[in-house]
């Protein structure tokens, strides 16, 4: 797939990465100041996003006509360049647009339900364009898409990482809208400026299982060579993550992703995932000197459109992880079905009336399915070796991806 960002409905009167970008003769020729949003006190503000750093510029009202008119001409070009996808909305986070109290446009000053209507409308337009030209592309959003415009925005940057300035990400969006919309694990921006890169090494793995367990797709951004680089915004003569170790990584959660946890994560809903116990803690070094504490394996649960229940743990270290897992239910419905590949081939039971803990294996990444018919369920979970040793009544280990 190829995508591009875009600035959304921001007007760029100059740039800060190239000089000889510079609009500010026909922001006057054509009296722009007009068509932008103003604040409540009537003044012209420049941009939150961005301005000061990439570029100088304002924020355009979607009531106004200009607005439509660029937008489509805009899209027009880029529709026929060929691409499959375009985050067109960066920078109007969940498709919305900014505030304007304008008392000139054709809407009542301030917040309120004439934006939503407005950014709708011209989600429809952008699409009813491409679809007049023959054009199949998806149209996207830098954060996670509102809910009003899930039907319009199915594919979207959601940069769960905003969240560490702040506190603990969860990811509380996908266990509500996954089944309705897909997204990506986003340029992961500003992760250096929340996180102490060096210092916490495995934070690029820990990011990229937790985008994986949380269903969306995976991001890769890359720095100088073609090097897999920390996020967007982190220089390329910075030291560099360990490249074999989340390129192994990326390789082993897509394969999953494509394969047997397709049902789940691509079109799956979100469940409260079954407790796993015994798991040792991972640490986060925040720039601010906090530190986040973070399990070395990362689950959740999820149910497929057929019904079928599915939980996955993921070890995104590169050593070893003990854990126990505890059988919903007692034993008495589910079964555990452990995948020895992301094609779903070769996968082992446990019994059905085991009742208590239950040990987990040396796979990757484990899927628990309940309400199985009599004949899945048989067979049983052999003892597994976890760092070279077996370990007869441990926890279970969970090799590393």
């Amino acid at each position: 797939m190829l995508g591009l960002y875009a600035s959304g409905i921001a007007w760029t009167q100059r740039s800060l990465l190239d000089p000889d970008y510079n609009r500010e003769a026909d922001f006057e020729r054509l009296e722009l100041e007009k068509v932008m949003c103003v604040s409540p006190e009537g003044e012209l503000p420049y941009s939150l996003i961005c301005n000061g750093v990439q570029r100088w510029g304002y924020d355009m009202c979607p009531s106004e006509p200009f607005v439509t008119e660029t937008v489509l001409e805009e899209i027009r070009g880029v529709a026929n360049s060929g691409c499959d996808y375009m985050q067109y909305f960066d920078q109007n986070l969940g498709g919305l647009s900014y505030l304007c109290y304008s008392k000139e446009h054709d809407h009542p000053p301030g917040p309120g339900r004439w934006q939503t209507e407005a950014m709708k409308t011209l989600f429809r337009k952008i699409r009813q364009e491409w679809k007049a030209m023959g054009k199949d592309i998806v149209l996207g959003c830098e954060a996670a898409a509102a809910e009003p415009f899930l039907g319009e925005l199915p594919f979207n940057d959601l940069r769960f990482n905003i969240g560490l300035f702040t506190g603990e990400p969860v990811p509380v969006y996908q266990y509500v809208y996954h089944e309705y919309i897909n997204n990506f694990m986003g340029n992961q921006n500003s992760s250096g400026q929340s996180i102490d890169l060096l210092k916490s090494p495995d934070n690029l793995l820990w990011r990229t299982a937790y985008s994986f367990v949380a269903g969306d797709m995976l991001t890769v951004v890359l720095g100088r060579g073609g090097a897999i680089n920390w996020d967007w915004g982190t220089e390329w003569d910075y030291p560099a993550p360990d490249q074999q170790a989340i390129g192994t990584l990326i390789r082993n959660l897509n394969a999953w992703r494509i394969g047997a946890g397709k049902p789940y994560l691509a079109t799956g809903r979100m469940l409260a995932p079954e407790r796993l116990t015994g798991v040792s803690a991972q640490t986060i070094h925040m720039r601010d000197g906090s530190v986040l504490k973070q399990p070395s394996i990362l689950t959740t649960k999820w149910q497929s459109s057929e019904g079928r229940v599915a939980q996955f743990l993921v070890n995104y270290t590169t050593e070893p992880q003990a854990y126990d897992w505890q059988q919903p239910y007692g034993g008495a419905i589910g079964a555990l079905l452990a995948y020895k590949q992301p094609d779903g081939e070769g996968l082992e039971l446990a019994s059905q009336t085991e009742r208590g803990m239950h040990r987990g294996n040396d796979r990757t990444v484990i899927l628990h399915h309940a309400g199985l018919d009599a004949a899945d369920a048989g067979g049983g979970v052999s003892n597994r070796k976890c760092g070279g040793r077996r370990r007869q009544s441990s926890p279970a280990c969970l090799r590393p991806l």
